[in-house]
């Protein structure tokens, strides 16, 4: 069976998403925070078969828990205002972008039978972690030094490494 994971802290649109897809036999996870999303992908004995998430997430971004989700295998959907940026930058890292004008329950499963069946995959099978290069210091130094007084920075290139 299909379990699908719909992550977005606005009733109405949870609502409209498991109302889409009910009919195509799938089990529905719907939780409203990036970190209870985030929590359910890390078990292991109960890893989604796809990712519904919205873009804003509070705090977080979608697009973030879209990454989290690609790079453990698991297809993602972003769903969102209409935004080139977002829609883009969702792309990039190998999920769906529906916006909400366009959304309706058979773009919906349209997007969720591509992905289902590994036809709509923009931007490879997995996302592999950013490359650490050898000479980038680890992130808390860089932190510390980018905090530090100007003075205590001078003449002393920061290197950041970014995840």
């Amino acid at each position: 069976m299909r379990r699908i994971l719909v992550v977005t802290n606005d009733t109405p649109h949870a609502t409209a998403v498991v109302s889409s897809l009910r009919e195509s036999g799938c089990e529905f996870t719907v939780t409203s925070t990036f970190t209870a999303a985030r929590e359910y992908l890390d078990a292991v004995d109960m890893q989604p078969t796809l990712v519904v998430v919205e873009v804003r997430l509070g705090a977080y971004n979608g697009l973030q828990l879209a990454l989290h989700a690609r790079a453990r295998g698991i297809p993602a959907i972003v769903l969102g205002e209409p935004n080139p940026i977002n829609e883009c930058e969702a792309r990039e890292m190998g999920a769906a972008y529906l916006s909400w004008a366009d959304f309706g329950d058979a773009e919906l499963q349209s997007v969720v039978s591509a992905l289902m069946a590994g036809h709509h995959n923009p931007a490879g099978a997995a996302i592999d972690p950013p490359p650490v290069r050898p000479d980038a210091m680890p992130f808390a130094a860089a932190w510390a030094l980018a905090s530090a007084s100007p003075v205590a920075r001078a003449g002393s290139p920061a290197r950041f490494l970014v995840h």
